[in-house]
């Protein structure tokens, strides 16, 4: 368990330090902030601007570090439980035949009953997939993977979705949006 805990502190740490780099060596997005700053915007704007951008990047970078904390160890898990090589293809078949049948559908899905909402659907649904890896039952975690294919389907699609039309909801310029992106990219990795 002291592992697993220097390992998050290792990663929340790099976030940190590469966030801190790019918002305050980079000159294009010092450039950036500058052109926002100098528009005809009040600071309590830019301030609104700053508070939404944080509030956005802390829910999907955590939403995609949980992604990537548990993917690589996924496999040694079920191996662990005793599965064969055949049956841990079938849930990873399992998880990623549900993401290609959801991917087309989620956008729908969030299009009606909301972005944000579907933003919470993606955090349930990993929260669950996670709690079935306790069964060593091959069917729950057959089934559990169909739930992280599905959350994986609104993980890459509805988080962004989200906060493009949040952004042009509160009028932030447009030129920002490809910065707020870039530190999502460059924290996911």
């Amino acid at each position: 368990k002291k592992v697993w805990m220097l390992l998050a502190v290792l990663f929340g740490a790099l976030v940190a330090l590469c966030l801190f780099l790019v918002c305050y060596v980079n000159s294009d997005t010092l450039v950036l902030l500058r052109a926002f700053v100098q528009r005809d915007v009040h600071d309590e704007q830019h301030d609104k601007f700053v508070a939404f951008q944080c509030r956005y990047l802390l829910a999907y970078l955590l939403a995609v570090a949980a992604d990537w904390m548990q993917g690589p160890y996924v496999y040694a898990l079920y191996g662990s439980y005793g599965f064969s090589h055949a049956e841990i293809a079938i849930f990873f078949i399992a998880g990623f035949g549900s993401s290609l049948v959801m991917g087309p559908i989620v956008g729908s899905i969030a299009d009606k009953y909301g972005r944000k909402k579907s933003a919470v659907a993606y955090c349930v649904l990993y929260s669950i997939n996670c709690l079935l890896k306790y069964s060593t039952n091959f069917k729950v975690l057959v089934f559990g993977r169909l739930f992280s294919g599905t959350a994986t389907s609104l993980l890459f699609s509805v988080f962004e979705s989200w906060m493009v039309f949040e952004h042009r909801k509160n009028g932030f310029p447009e030129e920002a949006l490809s910065h707020t992106f870039a530190l999502a990219t460059l924290g996911n990795g």
